[in-house]
């Protein structure tokens, strides 16, 4: 039997991309995702607004 992690439970297929991306992303921290997320677009909002 193979080993495999849901990782979401329903995906229209032209999200699947998207929600594959995230969760390679992500890892197993989310926390640290959520973190540099934040950091990046505090970043992005302070140089468009310069």
């Amino acid at each position: 039997m193979a080993d495999y992690t849901l990782i979401n439970g329903e995906v229209c297929f032209d999200e699947l991309g998207d929600v594959i991306d995230e969760h390679i992303k992500r890892g197993t921290d989310g926390e640290e995702y959520n973190r540099f997320y934040e950091h990046q677009l505090k970043e992005l909002m302070q140089g468009s607004c310069s």
